[in-house]
């Protein structure tokens, strides 16, 4: 079976479709991702070589996987954010009222942002932090599927006083946050974040607009057979009809649309395989088995 190949491409400033397929990649393989080995390893993407750690907070189940670049003159890490396993539970607790957030040192930032969201990254926080200390001049890269694709945004907006921040791009990303968090942080970081949306994903379409929530970035749009539409062009009928629609959560549960929130559909349409996920997971568990434990 033929590999798929993927490419992290350190240098870009722009939307690549090599970093699309490297990052939604690294967003599925954080389901798979054994936490038995808690200590740094080798790893390999393409043909660059990094350094691969494992964060978890046991208490929610979520963790995050950092990939430092190894071998340039400045520090690339890629901060992974796990999305939730179950999505029925995900939508039953969820606490969907607002909530002011705050720099890294501690400072208030504009608007309000998902409760839920911002509790589960406060838990993981002094972990995150304290990795990231050692690393003070690091360029940050990051990404995740889901309610991980939202954590990803938060850390990011945190962090941009502090760090270079570099691409983040999210896969079936809910909304965060208010208007006024929406303002402020595409002022900020509109250009480097890509907002990744397959076909009729619902998830990407709530919280709804109805609920004072706004969508941050700029969109990037697959359709079937692995047709990318970036933020100002043409959008499906499906796509201006659901982003206006008011949806009750009761009633999502049990839409077909939750089958292209999968990571699995985002993968095979990125990649425009349907067998794509299957190599993906090969590749990765032969990786894993060739990684040196440091």
């Amino acid at each position: 079976m033929k590999k798929l190949k993927l490419k992290f491409d350190h240098k870009a400033t722009k939307f690549t479709k090599s970093n699309l397929k490297c990052f939604a990649a690294l967003s599925a393989y954080i389901y798979e991702d054994s936490t038995d080995f808690m200590d740094t390893v080798k790893y390999r993407i393409g043909k660059k070589s990094f350094e691969k750690k494992i964060i978890k907070d046991d208490k929610i189940g979520t963790q995050i996987v950092t990939y430092r670049l190894l071998k340039k003159k400045e520090d690339h890490i890629i901060i992974t954010f796990r999305g939730s396993l179950e999505l029925k539970d995900w939508w039953t607790n969820s606490k969907f009222n607002l909530t002011k957030i705050r720099d890294e040192v501690g400072n208030k930032l504009k608007g309000k942002v998902h409760n839920g969201f911002h509790q589960i990254l406060q838990s993981l926080w002094p972990m995150l932090s304290d990795y990231l200390a050692k690393y003070p001049h690091a360029r940050l890269w990051f990404t995740g599927h889901s309610l991980g694709g939202a954590l990803a945004v938060l850390s990011a907006y945190k962090l941009c006083d502090t760090y270079m921040i570099k691409g983040i791009y999210t896969f079936g990303q809910p909304r965060i946050g208010n208007t006024k968090f929406m303002h402020h942080y595409n002022s900020i970081l509109f250009d480097k974040t890509f907002r990744v949306v397959h076909d009729k994903d619902i998830v990407a379409r709530i919280p709804t607009q109805s609920m004072s929530y706004s969508h941050v970035g700029d969109l990037i749009f697959i359709k079937g057979k692995g047709k990318v539409l970036k933020g100002n062009e043409k959008w499906s009928y499906w796509v201006t009809f659901w982003e206006r629609v008011s949806v009750f959560l009761d009633e999502i549960r049990n839409l077909e649309m939750i089958e292209d929130h999968l990571i699995s559909n985002y993968i095979n349409a990125i990649f425009d395989s349907k067998k794509a996920m299957r190599k993906l997971q090969r590749q990765n568990q032969f990786v894993l088995r060739n990684s040196r434990i440091r």
